[in-house]
């Protein structure tokens, strides 16, 4: 080859190299995220099962320490609303504190402690070992590529996780601003047989799905109702709640035309006409006591769930 020609290639990669190290980093996010993943077992041990860990918009400290709270479900409206641990970024790691036992990844991390995640600032040829991170096999794993990848509309870095031996290994990439593509809270490395493993399925990031890996759905089919995240500035109030006797419902314009509310497996319950309303009251005598969905249709078809608990 030209000698001309392969001075210019070398320093096209040393460019494009350069680019990618240079691009803007994406901090964590502190609210409004879903990461929907698909938790298997690889020797059938243990059932499949959808799981969904989110974060919404509180937050909580923690010895000292300042957390976005993280939620587990095993449903997409957490209903369950299952407060698991704290996420934290301080100097590009992230920090997960557990204050619950979880028994969808891969090495459970012992109640009231924390370790770091990710660890972002990381370059080519560093290292991570099993005692300060989360890998599943022993001695080291090694930074052997950082490339890119298109998430929502911008590209953000992606580590590539190998052995000693140079070997690239599955399920060991970190994304920023994501987390692993293994899951948010799984180990990266190698699956044994008989081992527990995970898939990140989607990044929802205020309602958005900015990564969506191999699984047609983002969500378990067999549920019916769709994950909807509320931030503080939705238009729809429920007064009080929980709710004793009765519970208002009210909507700050008048473009909605239906509500249905649901039990917390999806079955519809009642169904109530809003078009031209500003309010719904709903007395106690037409529910008993427990938890509801209540789902709220405006008249170009989107859906909004809130809760609603009777005492």
């Amino acid at each position: 080859m030209n000698r001309k020609i392969t001075y210019y290639i070398v320093i096209g990669l040393l460019l494009f190299t350069s680019n990618l190290l240079a691009q803007e980093y994406h901090p964590f996010p502190v609210k409004n995220t879903v990461w929907a993943e698909y938790f298997h077992p690889q020797g059938g041990y243990y059932p499949n099962v959808y799981h969904y860990f989110a974060l919404k918009d509180n937050d909580t400290i923690i010895k000292g320490n300042h957390y976005q709270k993280l939620y587990l479900s095993n449903d997409t409206i957490f209903t369950e609303d299952k407060f698991c641990g704290g996420l934290r970024e301080e100097n590009k790691k992230v920090y997960y504190y557990s204050v619950a036992p979880l028994n969808c990844t891969n090495r459970p991390v012992p109640v009231d402690t924390e370790i770091i995640l990710y660890d972002f600032n990381l370059k080519l040829g560093d290292t991570i070992t099993r005692d300060e991170f989360r890998i599943r096999i022993p001695g080291i794993l090694i930074v052997l590529k950082i490339d890119s990848m298109l998430v929502g509309d911008q590209y953000r870095k992606v580590y590539n996780f190998g052995d000693t031996l140079g070997n690239l290994l599955s399920g060991a990439q970190w994304v920023d601003g994501i987390g692993g593509l293994s899951g948010l809270l799984a180990d990266i490395g190698y699956s044994f047989n008989n081992d527990l493993g995970s898939d990140l399925i989607c990044f929802i990031h205020e309602d958005e799905v900015l990564f969506h890996n191999y699984m047609p759905e983002c969500y378990n089919s067999n549920n019916p109702i769709a994950v909807q995240l509320l931030k503080n500035e939705s238009q729809i109030k429920i007064i009080p709640n929980p709710a004793f006797s009765s519970v208002q419902i009210e909507f700050e314009n008048l473009d909605y035309k239906s509500l249905i509310i649901s039990d917390q497996s999806g079955k519809k319950l009642k169904e109530y006409n809003l078009r031209g309303k500003s309010f719904l009251v709903i007395n106690k005598e037409e529910l008993s006591n427990g938890l509801y969905l209540i789902s709220v249709y405006d008249n170009a078809g989107n859906l909004q769930t809130l809760k609603l608990l009777f005492e």
